[in-house]
């Protein structure tokens, strides 16, 4: 590629929808070609350009991203209030700073509780919701903006972090062809194919390579560096929102200053405030630094020690590997930390490990770890509402492993003494997030164990204390689709879907209940609305291929068979409903070949024996039907159709025996 082909490639029509690569020693003459490049597009009057830069150590979780969306943050807010409020909630996830202006419009008890009475962090698909939201808002916003080409170019595309690389591959595979896009990712040499690993291997259809030159060395001292990171530092210690966005790059001005000593306690920090938001892949960054520092810090940051083993901890355990939080509790956490009621809590969360996380699971020393946990609280020790919140933390635990223990009438029994101690012994605007918790709890203990009247009243009631929480209503939706409380189910799904970014799980429980109904055309749009944001969801694929079944669109449900079947080749049912397509479509040997399979996957499903009786008969293999029908009555011998199928047999039979004398 010429040097004039690289400068036509941001502007021409085949590139919108696609995703372009350069690869380039990263520094001002990156930027500088960069710039040019977008300069010579925005002569165009159809096209608008961004430059961000997602440097993760200067612009935070959100490099790059955020910017992104300040930017348009204000035209939206002027033309399209309404989008701002609709998705208030992720705007304010991405972008921290846009809450000093945008207010979130549904926030959950999670969301506003104080930080002592924060019991639940936020779950890591929190983020990936906000991502799908954003894509929702940018698709909104289009629709209603002058349509022009949107040019993006992310400069240190590989060092920003999981999420920003996530969102551009969700925008560029949902949305890059409608909101015409062209996506330019910068990045160093060598380093696109790791990069470039969660987009759509179709989407990225040029990489460019240019021999560009290195900076000279860096002008900026370490006092210099000092100096900033003082800055800064005094501007995160007093405002919340600067700290959420500006830690890392904190972080890296200590680092590279004269005292690189000081980032360990911003390391720290972040570690902590990441947890706290979900983002585990930011916290995982600093993990390893900070775990390899925990016994300096023990010896000379005694403050600073649980909350930094605690946080090493989580990480661990919310990126999956529940062996080292187990190594870290038990090494560095329960034996450590001694001031009460960390020492409980200590307790409460290597039962947890016990019971939840690790390989195969020990309720015994689980029980034991929650018992001791509860003996050692001391009502003496700190104010009367500790004590009893954290008593009742610890029974809801011993709740959790009662229920894991095949004990469901304890476990409801421990949650719903739990909340009379709470009733008892706090005020009621106390700890009402751990309140709805343990009704949640005991919601999900009927609902798994019955009466599911119980389960709904548990959920009415955790919804009536925290109203927002998405969660709720759709479980509570799932309940009442499961008891056929059709028109129920359909609202609480609605409202999960109004008080939540987007997510999957909801818009294929939507589809059930569609289907339930029999409603094809809506099952197919909630369907369709799921596979948007997770194209590999096979009960959604399968559930739209009923859909467009029911509606006689035989060629869109036959390709949505297909693709649940190449997800996942051993669904014999699957196998089963496409080999009736093909059966009405007239490909009778592909309709026998599916049944042939469906039958090897599950032997004793009898219908599948009396499909592909109908499949030989078409064949002209009587024989082979009779034998698949016999099957049929033998694994269904109360069938309603029994007499049908005799009747069947005989003319099957005769038809042979005519057969046999003609020859």
């Amino acid at each position: 590629m010429n040097y004039r082909e690289t400068t036509l490639l941001a502007y021409c029509p085949e590139m919108v929808g696609h995703v372009l690569v350069l690869e380039a020693t990263p520094g001002s003459a990156r930027r500088s070609k960069l710039q040019e490049w977008l300069q010579e597009s925005e002569r165009y009057s159809d096209t608008q350009t961004w430059h961000l830069s997602c440097d993760f150590n200067d612009g935070g979780a959100w490099a790059g991203l955020q910017d992104f969306l300040q930017d348009l943050v204000p035209d939206i807010q002027r033309q399209a209030p309404h989008l701002i409020a609709k998705h208030s909630y992720e705007l304010c996830i991405a972008a921290p700073a846009l809450q000093r202006f945008v207010q979130m419009k549904y926030p959950s008890l999670t969301d506003i509780a104080p930080e002592d009475e924060q019991v639940r962090n936020y779950p890591l698909d929190r983020s990936y919701r906000s991502l799908h939201g954003l894509v929702d808002l940018l698709d909104s916003w289009y629709q209603l903006a002058p349509k022009k080409r949107w040019i993006i170019v992310c400069d240190d595309y590989d060092k920003a972090k999981k999420l920003v690389h996530r969102f551009f591959a969700e925008l560029m595979r949902r949305r890059g062809h409608q909101l015409h896009i062209t996506l330019l990712l910068a990045v160093a040499p060598g380093e696109s194919t790791e990069s470039m690993t969660l987009f759509e291997p179709s989407l990225v259809t040029h990489t460019i390579r240019l021999d560009l030159p290195a900076d000279a060395a860096q002008g900026v001292s370490a006092a210099d560096r000092t100096r900033a990171a003082r800055e800064l530092e005094y501007q995160v210690e007093r405002d919340p929102l600067v700290a959420t966005v500006s830690l890392p790059r904190l972080i890296h001005l200590w680092q590279h200053s004269t005292f690189p000593e000081n980032a360990l306690r911003w390391k720290i920090q972040a570690m902590h405030r990441f947890n706290k938001l979900g983002l585990y892949d930011m916290s995982f960054v600093y993990c390893q630094e900070v775990e390899e520092s925990l016994d300096a810090i023990y010896e000379h940051q005694r403050e600073r020690y649980q909350i930094a083993a605690i946080s090493v901890f989580f990480c661990y355990l919310s990126v999956g590997y529940a062996e080292k939080a187990y190594q870290v509790m038990k090494e560095k956490v329960i034996t450590h930390i001694t001031v009460q009621p960390g020492l409980s809590h200590c307790h409460y969360l290597m039962a947890m490990l016990y019971a939840r996380f690790l390989r195969p699971s020990n309720f015994e020393k689980a029980v034991e770890h929650l018992e001791l946990g509860l003996s050692l609280l001391d009502k003496q020790e700190f104010p009367a509402e500790r004590y009893y919140f954290f008593i009742v933390f610890l029974l809801n635990g011993l709740a959790y492993v009662r229920l894991r223990q095949g004990q469901p009438a304890e476990a409801v029994a421990l949650c719903r003494h739990g909340i009379q101690t709470l009733d008892q012994h706090l005020q009621p605007d106390q700890h009402k997030l751990h309140r709805s918790v343990l009704l949640y709890n005991i919601a999900q203990v009927y609902a798994a164990t019955g009466p599911l009247e119980e389960a709904l009243a548990a959920y009415s009631a955790a919804i009536n204390m925290d109203p927002n929480y998405s969660e709720y209503f759709n479980e509570r939706g799932c309940l009442y689709l499961k008891t056929g409380q059709l028109d129920e189910a359909e609202r609480d799904y609605f409202q999960a879907i109004e008080l939540s970014p987007p997510y999957p799980e909801v818009w294929t429980n939507l589809g059930q209940c569609y289907r339930a109904m029999e409603r094809w055309e809506d099952a197919g749009a909630a369907y369709s609305r799921a596979l948007d944001m997770d194209p590999h969801a096979t009960l959604s694929l399968v559930g739209r291929a009923d859909a467009h079944a029911s509606l006689g669109r035989l060629q869109e449900a036959l390709a949505d068979y297909s693709q649940a079947l190449t997800l996942d080749p051993r669904q014999p049912s699957v196998l089963a409903s496409r080999a009736v397509l093909y059966y009405e479509l007239g490909q009778i040997a592909l309709a026998l070949a599916d049944l042939n399979e469906a039958i090897r996957l599950s032997p004793q499903e009898a219908i599948f024996y009396q499909n592909r009786a109908t499949a030989f008969v078409s064949l002209g293999c009587p024989s082979e039907a009779v034998q698949d029908l016999r099957i049929y009555l033998r694994l269904q011998p109360d069938a309603q159709d029994r007499a049908q199928v005799e009747l069947q047999l005989a003319q099957l039979q005769a038809d042979i025996q005519t057969l046999h004398i003609s020859e």
